[in-house]
Formats: structure tokens, sequence, C-alpha cells
């Protein structure tokens, strides 16, 4: 039985001389005990899945309370933009100036589109709506 497992083991490593060089049997030992190692650091990031939720939730709340004073701007420019538009009979204006009014009032109601999409979906980050700028 132990000269049948020595057989076994001598066979695969002549194949195993024969597939691979020194140096790639060496990046392959390297690669191996990296993915050993980052197992251990696997559990730990799982422990810390739900402070990243709340951090994520912080960060969508950051991102959608900037596109919504970003949309705010868009839109007075937008209005003043069309005014003007209207007051010199520019067809070319007036239809840039809608273009960015819709673009602007888009961009206020992300947070609005975030939250009712998320809501319908299993295990979506709930963005933190009392984030302040």
């Amino acid at each position: 039985m132990f000269t049948q497992l020595m057989e076994k083991k001598n066979n695969f490593l002549t194949k195993l001389n024969s597939f691979f060089s020194y140096d790639e049997k060496v990046k392959l030992t390297r690669a191996m005990a990296v993915l050993m190692t980052s197992v251990g650091s696997m559990q730990m990031c799982a422990l810390a899945a739900g402070r990243a939720d709340a951090m994520f939730g912080t960060l969508i709340g950051y991102v959608c309370k900037i596109f919504f004073y970003i949309g705010t701007i868009l839109l007075v420019w937008a209005v003043g933009q069309l005014v003007l538009a209207f007051k010199n009979e520019d067809a070319d204006s007036k239809s840039r100036a809608v273009m960015v009014l819709v673009c602007a009032v888009l961009l206020m109601s992300i947070g609005a589109i975030y939250d009712n999409v998320s809501k319908n979906m299993d295990g979506a980050i709930k963005r933190d709506t009392s984030v302040a700028l």
C-alpha cells in the first residue's frame, strides 16, 4: 500500500515538473499562500458588514444631497435661460433651456427615485436622509 502511494506521488511530481518550471512553481506557491491567508481576512470583512451598510447609507445620502443642490442650481439657471429665450423669441435657446430644466428636475429627484427603487429590492442599502452638508 505504501509503495503504491509513493509511486503515485512520484508520477504526480514528474507530471508537475514536466508542466511547470521552477519559477512557475514558486509563483503558484506564493499565490496559494496569499489565498490561504486571505481566507481569514474574509471573515473579518463579514463581521464588519453591519457598519459598512451604515457607511454606504451615509455616502448615498451625501451623494443624493449633492445631486439635489446641483439640480437646484441648474433649475434656477434653466428658468432664467427660458425667460430670456421667450423674450428673444429664440427656438433653439428654448429647447436647450427645457432640456436643462428636465435634467435639473431629474437630478433633484435622484434621492426619491433611489428610495422607491431600493424599497422594492431585498438587501438594498437604505440611504441616510439625516445627512447635512
